[in-house]
C-alpha cells in the first residue's frame, strides 16, 4: 500500500516538474541598471531550457528601433547579440516557450550612461487607462470605508453604549472595505503590469511581473496587500469576539498602510517631490478617508441602526 502511494505521488509530481512553467531567474544587464559602457549582448537566465522564436528578444531605443541581432540559446540561457548602443534608455521585450508549451513574456529597462526608465515607462507602454483610473478610485473609496468605519467607532462613539447589532455591522463595513481594497489592489497592479508588458489578456497570465514588483508602486502594493490581510484578521476577531480592542491596531495599521500610495505616487516620484510632499499627501489621504468614510458609515448604519 505504501509503495502504491509512493508511485502515485511520483506519477503526479513528475509531469508537474517536467512541464513546469519557465521562470526567468536573472538578466544581464539586470533590471533598472545604469551602465557606463554599452553591452554587446543581452542574456536571460531561466530555470529550465526554453525555446525561442525569431525576434524573441527586442532591445528598443526611445524611438522604438530594435537594436538586437540574432538570438541563440546556451543551456538555460537565451542570448541576443546587439548592435552598438549609443547613450540612452532601452527597453528589452522578450518571449520564450517553456516546457509546458506556454509562451512566457516579459519586459525590463536599462540605461547606457543615463538612468534606466521605470518599467512603467518602457517603450510601448501607454500610461494609465480609463479602467485603471476607475479601479484606483474604487481603491481610494475602499480605504475610506475601512478607515472611516473604524474611526467612527473608536473616535466618535468612544465610551458610548453601542447596540451589539450595530457594533457588528460597523465591523462588517470595515471588513468589506478591506476585502474590496485587496481585490482592487490586485486589479490595479495587474492593469499597470498589463500596460507595461503590452500583452493580450490570455498571454498576460504567463507574463513575468517581477520587474513591476520592484518598482515603488509594486513594493507598495505588496506591503499594502499583506498588511491589509492582517487588518482584515483583526477586524474579524473584533466581530467574532465582540471586542473593540482589536479595532485599535486595525485602525493604526490602516492609516499607516495607505501611506504606500503617497510613497509611490506623484508626490514621491515627480520632479520637486520630497519627504514633505509625501507626508502632506499621506495626511490628506488619511484625513479624507476618516471624513468621507466616517460620514458614509454614519449615514448608512448609524442613522438607521441607532438614531438615538
Amino acid at each position: 500500500m505504501k509503495r502504491l502511494l509512493l508511485v502515485i505521488v511520483v506519477a503526479l509530481a513528475f509531469p508537474a516538474q517536467a512541464y513546469a512553467h519557465a521562470t526567468l531567474k536573472s538578466t544581464t544587464p539586470s533590471f533598472g541598471k545604469e551602465l557606463q559602457s554599452p553591452p554587446t549582448q543581452i542574456r536571460l537566465h531561466f530555470d529550465q531550457v526554453v525555446k525561442v522564436l525569431p525576434g524573441a528578444v527586442q532591445v528598443l531605443n526611445t524611438k522604438g528601433v530594435n537594436l538586437a541581432l540574432g538570438v541563440s540559446t546556451s543551456g538555460t540561457d537565451v542570448i541576443a547579440k546587439l548592435k552598438k548602443l549609443p547613450t540612452g534608455a532601452y527597453t528589452v521585450r522578450w518571449r520564450a516557450i517553456s516546457a509546458d508549451s506556454h509562451v512566457t513574456s516579459g519586459v525590463w529597462t536599462f540605461g547606457v550612461r543615463v538612468p534606466a526608465p521605470s518599467v512603467q515607462d518602457a517603450y510601448g507602454a501607454g500610461g494609465p487607462t480609463v479602467a485603471e483610473h476607475i479601479v484606483r478610485w474604487i481603491w481610494f473609496l475602499s480605504f475610506a470605508l475601512t478607515i472611516g468605519a473604524l474611526g467612527l467607532r473608536l473616535i466618535c462613539l468612544r465610551g458610548l453604549a453601542v447596540p451589539r447589532a450595530l457594533e457588528r455591522r460597523i465591523a462588517v463595513a470595515a471588513g468589506l472595505g478591506v476585502v474590496v481594497s485587496l481585490e482592487t489592489g490586485i486589479a490595479a497592479f495587474s492593469l499597470r503590469s498589463e500596460d507595461a508588458l503590452q500583452l493580450s489578456l490570455g498571454k498576460f497570465f504567463y507574463g513575468d511581473l517581477s520587474p513591476m514588483a520592484v518598482t515603488p508602486f509594486g513594493r507598495a502594493f505588496i506591503v499594502m496587500t499583506l498588511g491589509f490581510a492582517v487588518v482584515l484578521a483583526l477586524i474579524y476577531f473584533a466581530w467574532l469576539l465582540d471586542n473593540t480592542a482589536y479595532l485599535v491596531p486595525a485602525l493604526v495599521m490602516s492609516l499607516l498602510l495607505v501611506s504606500g500610495l503617497s510613497l509611490s505616487g506623484h508626490d514621491a516620484v515627480d520632479p520637486g517631490s520630497s519627504h514633505w510632499s509625501e507626508l502632506a499627501d499621506w495626511v490628506h489621504l488619511a484625513a479624507a478617508s476618516l471624513w468621507v468614510g466616517g460620514l458614509g458609515t454614519l449615514v448608512g448604519l448609524m442613522w438607521f441602526g441607532a438614531p438615538e
